[in-house]
């Protein structure tokens, strides 16, 4: 605990030349004290503070009503816990501020927790975040001196709970249940905080894996009307011309208004939306996938062309745009923003949360020392590769990834070569996140199972991260330094330290700030007076600036070219395998079939990316009694350079067989 020197109106941990940390002991302390409210040495803690400060308050409401305005705001709070079914702890000072206090069974990040107590100052105009806003914060605890005005004590802090409630509390921490409901009811104030400005609606999805639109403040009824309209299917009283358009418009209406799609389809199967589920006709809610389908439309609708809002208020009462097609989407190579990953997946939550889950594994392995010194110097591009794994993975709504080096170096920004050495380097950890369960075969890629490691199973599974998409790596940081992506994630509209951003990003000081003065450089950060902030320029802007948005293009014409090229080259194999059977050739006299099985079992790049001597690896023994023959390759070889493994099986369509060694 810390002691004050000055009488309550700070808490330093050394005051001229002085030390005022001292160890916890039953007796209570002479003067006013704190403890500390966060682990800082691990950077974690298992303690949100709600401190409802008195002084914020009359800067807010009327002189007669500041206590009134805590005690409500500080009440409300304390409701919403027990409500969420976890427990609290709330005491109150002699000057009328209340704290309230909720203990989790497991450490949490200090960043989570900081986030969660900013969302809650959005909420609670009485908040005071300065407990939680840095991993070395204090905080009054319940039965410390309050303060000391011209010698006296002012007071002690005073429960305002009987005392076995008290300790029960403390008995019987919050779960992560607790923790992610928490997270759910406070996404409305999360989003505002960090918003994602896309092309596409990118917002929050609820337990279920479903987009939604969160409010501030939290879910509101829909329009009058509309519940009327849903509770009795008098659509034609409501001015609709048929059952579609009206069951569009309470969706639009109940989206807009903070709901999720369970609480759309609870409202249908207890029986007080029994006009709405008429709408649907004879499965009225059992039709779950007309229903998921139009909701997430007018999801899409409702947020469509917005920017990131403090609340979610608009309402529509006409069939919203049709979104982007809803499931799966595997593209031979990503077109048009691979990097960007749509909020679309396969129908079923349980995938969807195992990625999530995986993605837990990903932030506490980076945060591993062991692990981060097996990675070396090449840790900043393992973690590209990761990201661009997860994205695949949500892309496609399954935990299998089945993307060739090619589009996860899309995705990356990394050399296919490199994705493909450090896909070896992952999947060969003692603990690794991810398995090899497929090899590649002919134009098929190796198949990946992400997987959480052992060591972080307990706490992965513990707690579930804020809904949100997994990115990948934009190409606007492809012109820039390796660190850049991984550092402008740690990047938010808030002004952040450089000290936070160095623990937040878990790159070195060194790279953070020279990493930070690029990013200036192209708009993508600012600096404040607290410190650094997201700058106004977008991805794409700067994509533009530094030609990367040119090269992706290129790079994706020529990797559909090359794919091209090795279909090509399987047909051929085929081809010419089939003919010599046909021939009656015996299986072991058929070089040819056997290079196709030999191909088939490599990788397609092998062969694609380079113009290989005709001598090097597979080298082509030409029949020395054919001089025709060879003067033939010769000329081919030699002087119009056909070297590339599909000219070498041209040719050999052409002028007959061509023996293999090797």
């Amino acid at each position: 605990m810390r002691l004050s020197p000055d009488g309550g109106v700070s808490f330093p941990k050394w005051h001229k030349g002085r030390g005022y940390e001292h160890a916890l002991v039953e007796a209570l302390p002479y003067r006013p004290a704190t403890v500390p409210v966060f682990n800082a040495e691990t950077y974690t803690g298992r303690l949100l503070v709600a401190d409802f400060d008195i002084a914020l308050a009359r800067r807010t409401s009327s002189p007669a009503s500041p206590r009134e305005q805590v005690t409500r705001e500080a009440r409300a709070f304390v409701e919403l816990i027990e409500g969420l079914g976890g427990r609290c702890i709330h005491d109150c000072s002699p000057s009328g501020g209340r704290h309230v206090y909720v203990l989790f069974a497991a450490a949490l990040p200090y960043e989570e927790l900081r986030q969660v107590a900013h969302a809650l100052a959005r909420r609670y105009t009485t908040v005071d975040v300065s407990p939680m806003s840095n991993p070395f914060g204090q905080i009054r605890p319940p039965g410390a001196p309050h303060k000391l005005e011209g010698g006296q004590l002012t007071g002690w802090m005073r429960l305002d709970m009987a005392l076995d409630a008290a300790l029960d509390a403390v008995r019987h921490p919050c779960g992560p249940q607790v923790w992610d409901s928490l997270l759910e009811e406070l996404a409305g104030e999360l989003y505002a905080l960090s918003p994602v400005r896309q092309a596409t609606f990118d917002g929050p999805v609820d337990a279920d894996g479903e987009p939604w639109l969160p409010r501030i403040g939290g879910r509101r009824p829909i329009r009058t009307d509309l519940d009327a309209m849903a509770r009795t299917g008098d659509y034609k009283q409501g001015g609709y011309p048929d059952r579609s358009r009206a069951r569009l418009a309470v969706l639009n209406s109940a989206a807009a208004a903070g709901w999720r799609l369970s609480d759309v389809l609870q409202e249908m199967r207890s029986g007080r939306w029994r006009g709405m589920a008429a709408f649907y006709g004879k499965y009225g809610p059992r039709d779950t996938e007309r229903i998921t389908a139009e909701w997430r439309k007018a999801v899409s609708g409702s947020a469509v062309d917005k920017p990131a809002p403090d609340s979610y208020t608009r309402e529509q009462t006409s069939t919203p745009p049709t979104p982007p097609p809803v499931g799966p989407v595997v593209p031979e190579f990503p077109a048009g923003n691979p990097w960007h990953v749509p909020l679309h997946r396969k129908e079923g939550g349980d995938e969807y949360q195992r990625i999530r889950t995986w993605w837990n594994a990903v932030w506490l392995a980076e945060r591993d020392p062991e692990r981060r010194a097996k990675w070396g110097g090449a840790a900043v591009s393992v973690r590209r590769v990761l990201r661009a794994l997860g994205a695949a993975a949500q892309l496609t709504g399954s935990t299998t990834v089945e993307f060739g080096v090619r589009s996860l170096s899309l995705m990356s920004g990394l050399h296919w070569t490199t994705v493909a050495d450090l896909l070896v380097v992952l999947r060969d950890e003692d603990d690794p996140l991810l398995d090899m369960v497929m090899d590649h075969h002919g134009v098929k890629a190796d198949v990946y199972q992400l997987r959480v490691p052992e060591a972080y199973r307990a706490e992965a599974v513990w707690r579930r991260w804020r809904a949100g998409t997994i990115d990948a790596i934009h190409p606007a940081f492809w012109g820039l330094s390796s660190p850049s992506a991984l550092l402008y994630e740690a990047l938010n509209s808030e002004e952040t330290p450089v000290s936070d951003l160095v623990r937040l990003s878990w790159l070195g000081d060194t790279t953070v700030r020279r990493s930070l003065e690029e990013l200036a450089a192209y708009g993508l950060a600012a600096k404040g007076e607290r410190g650094w902030r997201r700058g106004a320029a977008t991805l794409e802007q700067a994509a533009r600036e530094v030609g990367s948005d040119e090269r992706m293009t290129e790079l994706v014409e020529l990797y559909r070219e090359q794919r091209r090229e090795w279909h090509e080259l399987l047909g051929i194999l085929r081809a010419t395998g089939d003919a010599e059977r046909s021939r009656g050739v015996a299986p072991d006299e058929m070089p040819i079939a056997e290079l196709a099985e030999l191909l088939a079992q490599l990788e397609p790049p092998v062969w694609l990316d380079a113009e290989p001597d005709p001598s090097d690896e597979l080298p082509i023994k030409i029949p020395e009694e054919d001089p025709e023959f060879l003067a033939q390759w010769r000329h081919e070889v030699e002087d119009l350079g056909v070297t590339t493994m599909v000219h070498r099986l041209r040719f050999r369509e052409r002028h007959g067989r061509v023996f293999l060694t090797g």
